[in-house]
C-alpha cells in the first residue's frame, strides 16, 4: 500500500492540474451571472438567482481543500490578498474611471466612490459586480483559520452550518439580498456553507469514474440526474409560481430550508452537466478556457455591458438585443467570448503576475 507521504504527493499533483469540468462549471456560472445582471423577465431572474451565487462559491471552494494549506498562514494571507483584493481594487479603479468618462460623474464624486469601494458592500459600491471578491476573501481566510485550529471535519461542519443558520435567520436582515457589513461579512455567514461543500465534495466529484461503477450505482446516478434535470427545466418555466406557492404554504424557516434543498439539487445538476460537456471534444476546452478567466470576466462585466448598451442604442439595436431573454443570453455568451480573447488576454499579460495568476 502507498504510504501517507506518497498519497499526499499524489493529491498535490492532482490539485495542480487544470480540471476541465471545473472550469466549464465556472463558465456556466459566469454565463448566469452575466444574464442575471440584465433586465430579464421575472421568471428568468428568479431562476438565475436560485443558483448562480451559490454555484460561484461552491466552485470557489473546489481547491480550498479540507486540510490546511502548506506554509505559514501569512503566506496564505498574502496569496489571497494578491488573488482577490488586488483585483478588487484594480477593477474598482477602472470602473470609477469609466463612470467619470462615460457616466458623467464628477471628480467631487470620487471621494464617496472610494469610500464605498473601501467598505465593499454589495449594492453600495461603484463596481457592484465585484462585491463577491472581498466576500470570498473573508470566507477563504476564515475557512483557512478554521482548518488550522480545528482538525475535525465534523466540528468544522457544525460551525459552518451554525453560521449559515445565524446568517439566514438571526441577523435581522437578509445578507444574501441586502448585506450591510464591511466586505459583505454578513453574506459570508451564508455562502461559507457552499464554499465548504465545494472543498469537501470536490475530491469525490473529481475522482468519480462512471465506467467503474456497478449497475446499481449507475442506476441511482441516472435517477438523481434526471430528477435534477427535470427540476432545472421546471424552474426555468415556473420559478415565479413555485416561489409564490412555497412562500404561501410554508413559514419563513421552512421556505429557507426548501430553498437550500433546491440549491443542492441545482448544484448537483451543474456538476453533472459540466462532466458531460467535458466529454465533448473541442467544446470542452473552448468553454473551459473561458471559464478559467472568470476573474477578468467579472472585472470587465459592468463596463463592457454598458458600453455595448450605448452602442446598441446608437445603432437602434437595443430593442432587438434586449427584446427577449433568449437574445440577452446570446449576447452574454458572445460578450464573454469577445472579452476572453481580447481585453482579458491583455489584462492577464499586464496583471497576471501581480494577481498570482500565471495562466494564459
Amino acid at each position: 500500500m502507498m504510504n501517507k507521504a506518497k498519497l499526499l504527493l499524489l493529491e498535490k499533483g492532482k490539485m495542480k492540474q487544470r480540471i476541465l469540468w471545473a472550469d466549464i462549471l465556472k463558465w456556466a456560472g459566469m454565463l448566469l451571472i452575466y444574464l442575471g445582471h440584465l433586465p430579464v423577465s421575472e421568471n428568468t431572474y428568479l431562476f438565475i438567482f436560485a443558483q448562480h451565487v451559490p454555484l460561484f462559491f461552491f466552485a470557489a471552494g473546489f481547491f480550498a481543500t479540507m486540510t490546511p494549506k502548506e506554509g505559514s498562514f501569512w503566506a496564505f494571507l498574502l496569496k489571497k490578498i494578491r488573488s482577490l483584493l488586488l483585483p478588487y481594487v484594480l477593477f474598482s479603479f477602472l470602473t470609477i474611471i469609466y463612470m467619470l468618462i462615460v457616466r458623467m460623474y464628477t471628480f467631487s464624486d470620487v471621494p464617496q466612490m472610494l469610500l464605498q469601494t473601501l467598505f465593499g458592500i454589495r449594492n453600495q459600491t461603484p463596481a457592484i459586480q465585484l462585491w463577491f471578491l472581498p466576500c470570498l476573501f473573508v470566507i477563504s481566510v476564515f475557512f483557512e483559520i478554521l482548518k488550522r485550529i480545528i482538525r475535525s471535519r465534523i466540528f468544522i461542519a457544525v460551525i459552518v452550518v451554525a453560521l449559515y443558520v445565524v446568517g439566514t435567520f438571526f441577523l435581522g436582515h437578509q445578507p444574501t439580498n441586502d448585506p450591510s457589513w464591511f466586505w459583505n461579512s454578513d453574506s459570508a455567514f451564508v455562502y461559507l456553507l457552499y464554499y465548504f461543500l465545494g472543498a469537501l465534495l470536490f475530491p469525490f466529484f473529481r475522482d468519480w469514474k462512471y465506467s467503474r461503477k456497478k449497475a446499481g450505482i449507475k442506476t441511482l446516478f441516472w435517477i438523481f440526474f434526471l430528477v435534477s434535470l427535470g427540476y432545472e427545466v421546471f424552474l426555468l418555466f415556473q420559478s415565479v409560481w413555485l416561489s409564490g406557492y412555497l412562500q404561501q404554504t410554508l413559514g419563513q424557516r421552512l421556505f429557507q430550508a426548501a430553498n437550500l434543498i433546491s440549491t443542492f439539487i441545482l448544484l448537483f445538476f451543474f456538476v453533472c452537466f459540466s462532466r458531460f460537456v467535458e466529454k465533448v471534444p473541442g467544446v470542452n476546452r473552448f468553454l473551459a478556457y473561458i471559464g478559467k478567466g472568470s476573474l477578468y470576466l467579472n472585472g470587465n462585466e459592468m463596463i463592457f455591458k454598458n458600453l455595448f448598451s450605448l452602442l446598441f442604442g446608437v445603432l437602434g439595436m437595443k430593442q432587438i438585443v434586449y427584446g427577449s431573454d433568449e437574445m440577452m443570453l446570446l449576447f452574454c455568451f458572445l460578450l464573454m467570448v469577445l472579452l476572453t480573447f481580447t481585453v482579458n488576454l491583455l489584462e492577464k499579460l499586464l496583471f497576471g503576475k501581480l494577481f498570482g495568476d500565471a495562466r494564459r
